[in-house]
């Protein structure tokens, strides 16, 4: 075959999809897109990833404490593997840098990952199952969602007075209790990834995690 018409060949052959990216970093890119938040569009763009949209769906210590709360909740973790029906701040956090090297976000991502936070993340991605990861991340979207419906600014860490009312959105639209567990779940993770309070603490968000369970039980038994 001469090399005109092998050219014309490759030319009419499909182009390759670029690999898209795992939920985890999907997940870290929305939440980039927060003001308090920005300097992780800093740490995402260092990876390699391009700047994240504004609305758009030591390193060992930190790894390992955020890998042990990952399985702090086995009940819904192991459930969430099973159920294939889920399928389908301050001025330094609002501080957006556009150049290479930032030493307020490094600072910003050293508090919260270590001292070498990519590689923190990428352990913190293979701590967990992607199905996982996809849980949270469609939880975050579905709670930046909310927040912007009900017209609440952006704030992290997250008030626990809109995490009890996302979840009670939530089961008015009679979402399945695990699922509901699942996108909490996932907001815990992310308040403990950041150092925040945990909302699962709460007195009102334990209970609603109490009624939920037992509704699932009683769904479960028939």
């Amino acid at each position: 075959m001469s090399s005109a018409s092998s050219h014309e060949v490759s030319s009419m052959m499909p182009l390759q999809p670029a690999e898209s990216p795992s939920p985890f970093w999907q997940l870290l890119a929305l939440l980039a897109g927060e003001p308090d938040l920005r300097w992780l569009d800093w740490v995402l763009r260092q990876r390699g990833a391009a700047p994240s949209p504004a609305r758009a769906e030591t390193t060992a210590g930190h790894t390992e404490e955020l890998s042990l709360h990952s399985r702090s909740l086995p009940d819904i973790g192991a459930a969430l593997l099973e159920e294939e029906s889920l399928s389908s701040g301050g001025a330094a956090g609002g501080h957006r840098c556009i150049v290479d090297d930032c030493p307020l976000c490094r600072s910003e991502a050293s508090r919260h990952f270590g001292p070498q936070p990519l590689e923190a993340l990428g352990l913190l991605e293979r701590s967990a199952h992607p199905r996982i990861w996809r849980i949270y991340r469609q939880g975050l979207s579905r709670f930046l969602a909310f927040r912007e419906e009900a017209g609440l600014p952006s704030a992290w860490p997250v008030p626990v007075e809109e995490i009890r009312a996302f979840l009670g959105a939530l089961d008015s639209q009679h979402l399945p209790s695990l699922q509901i567990l699942g996108y909490l779940s996932g907001l815990s993770y992310i308040a403990r990834m950041f150092h925040f309070p945990d909302p699962l603490q709460d007195f009102g968000v334990s209970h609603i995690v109490m009624a939920l369970n037992r509704r699932r039980d009683v769904q479960r038994r028939g």
